[in-house]
């Protein structure tokens, strides 16, 4: 056994210091940009992102050394997937459910635009299938994260994922800097309608909280923060559907391609269609949602020191996810030539523009319509 653990530890070690050095750096170089230099109180700049351009540009620009190779390739596979499963603490059923009554028409608005308009808008633009189902649950969902997860699920090419990723982000961070004045114009100063706005029409979470301190420092106006937080909940959670149903319909779509071509290959079961790591993922989701239930006292609304136990628990959960799928992500740059982005030229971004844009205006007029 002993011996196993050497060979092992031989084989993967380098790659996976490399990876987690890159992530370390990232997650700084993440807060020193969004807090130090533009001076935000969460910073709105994804580590993930950071770590997947330091990991591009090494592969593209120096000759890592073979030995890399094993320990970044277990990054992305097996370490992405420890993040995803983490990344159900995230999501309390409970909590949604309380203000569901609310917020939930413009949310599943917003989020029924963002997964089909990107498959329409594909009948011209002409993009690889995955890439767009990548782009539609990053904008619909919760950016990052959600690409992340769907990606693993539906065994995307590293470059789709890529550039979903930097679609994502670009038109996340300029909502992020230009919403808190837009929301201000549009609803006259409303907390709730703005809060709601920022949190259906922004796609990563840090970045809506990026938005919602941004309108708090230019309009003294702190509930927005709070309200913006509740609505992005509610568009997270929807991730327990949102993902395998994705996944179950672009493998129905392979299937069904694949036997146009050979009419005898086997039905594909749908039980084989969710992959094992998203029902862990779910069940995740669960134990938060229990837990929460058992460990907070409502009524006083505060920590009991049970319960700031499970809270501590919940907190570390998230951030050994956040660090996974950040090592994760720099592998994927790591991998990635940036030879394999010509193909696909401007079209993404053109598709991200597109659907981050309509999903704002799904948002203003839903609010407009509900009288917010």
């Amino acid at each position: 056994m002993r011996l196993v653990v050497i060979d092992w530890l031989k084989k993967n070690a380098p790659g996976l210091a490399l990876v987690t050095l890159i992530a370390v750096a990232s997650m700084w170089l993440a807060d020193f940009i969004g807090k130090d230099l533009l001076g935000f109180a969460k910073s709105p700049i994804s580590a993930v992102m950071v770590a997947m351009l330091v990991g591009l540009l090494l592969r593209n620009l120096v000759q890592l050394p073979k030995v890399m190779e094993s320990g970044v390739k277990f990054s992305v596979k097996r370490i992405l997937r420890v993040g995803i499963v983490l990344l159900g603490l995230r999501l309390s059923l409970v909590e949604m459910l309380s203000v569901i009554r609310t917020g939930l028409p413009v949310v599943l608005a917003c989020v029924v635009v963002g997964l089909v308009l990107p498959h329409l808008l594909n009948r011209w633009l002409k993009l690889p299938g995955e890439l767009v189902s990548l782009i539609s649950v990053g904008t619909s969902i919760c950016g990052v994260s959600a690409i992340v997860a769907t990606s693993e699920s539906l065994g995307a090419k590293k470059e789709h994922t890529a550039y979903a990723i930097a679609t994502i982000t670009l038109f996340g961070l300029l909502a992020t800097l230009l919403y808190p004045v837009l929301a201000w114009f549009l609803f006259s100063g409303d907390s709730y309608a703005a809060g709601m706005f920022f949190g259906t029409a922004i796609h990563d979470t840090s970045q809506v909280a990026g938005a919602a301190f941004l309108y708090q420092d230019y309009f003294s106006d702190p509930a927005v923060a709070k309200i913006a937080t509740v609505a992005k909940l509610m568009r997270n959670t929807l991730m327990v559907v949102v993902i395998p149903g994705v996944t179950i319909w672009s493998m129905r779509v392979r299937r069904t391609e694949a036997q146009a071509v050979d009419p005898v290959r086997k039905k594909i079961p749908l039980a084989t269609m969710i992959p094992f790591f998203i029902v862990w993922f779910v069940m995740m989701s669960v134990l938060r949602s229990v837990g929460d239930q058992l460990f907070i006292v409502e009524a006083l609304e505060v920590w009991t020191f049970e319960s700031a136990q499970w809270k501590a628990l919940i907190d570390f959960g998230l951030e050994v996810s956040s660090f996974c799928i950040t090592m994760a992500l720099a592998g994927v740059g790591l991998g990635t030539a940036v030879s394999v982005f010509r193909g696909l030229g401007f079209r993404p971004l053109a598709l991200g523009f597109f659907t981050a844009v309509s999903v704002g205006l799904t948002a203003v007029g839903m609010l407009f319509l509900f009288g917010f």
